[in-house]
């Protein structure tokens, strides 16, 4: 009711239930991805997954084949917390052969920043040299970098679109 069209939740679950009360026209990403038994599910919702393997890009790409349409995806690359996202590897199989994406819309490029609590830590900056350059191998899209702690790091972090989720409740990391 006062406008929020993005949403962000952690599993295809959470994302079902937001739904249900929420506009069709808004949107929710799944970070965690889906479940190999749920991608139909985020079809049917309308939910857009954080793709992070070369393997979910294959299962969310058979899921556009079976529903005969393109479907929206966000790309989660490494920059550098070594957790989740595609690495400069797998970067190079998706520029390699981009027939891979085929049928998929890549709408968000995200990465984690690792160190937004500490925010004099050099590898803040690193990470978000590192995102834009690997960003630029992908299709083009907004991006986004910074989660809770990383909007305290000031505007220069919030790149397009920023995941604020206990700072939602008037926590901040200092």
């Amino acid at each position: 009711q006062a406008g929020a069209r993005e949403f962000f939740v952690a599993h295809v679950d959470e994302g079902i239930r937001l739904r249900s009360v929420i506009s069709e026209k808004a949107r929710i990403t799944v970070l965690h991805g889906p479940r190999p038994d749920a991608t139909a599910e985020c079809v049917q919702y309308g939910l857009r997954p954080v793709l992070n393997s070369l393997d979910q890009v294959a299962v969310w790409r058979s899921e556009a084949v079976k529903a005969e349409r393109p479907l929206e995806a966000a790309l989660q690359v490494d920059s550098g917390m070594s957790r989740f996202g595609f690495s400069g590897a797998d970067l190079d199989v998706l520029h390699e052969d981009r027939t891979l994406m085929d049928g998929l819309k890549i709408s968000l490029v995200m990465s984690h920043l690792a160190c937004a609590d500490t925010p004099e830590h050099s590898a803040n900056n690193a990470q978000k040299q590192q995102l834009l350059k690997m960003s630029a191998r992908l299709p083009s899209a907004p991006l986004s970098l910074s989660a809770s702690s990383g909007i305290f790091l000031g505007p220069d972090f919030h790149l397009d679109v920023v995941r604020p989720g206990a700072a939602l409740y008037g926590i901040a990391p200092n």
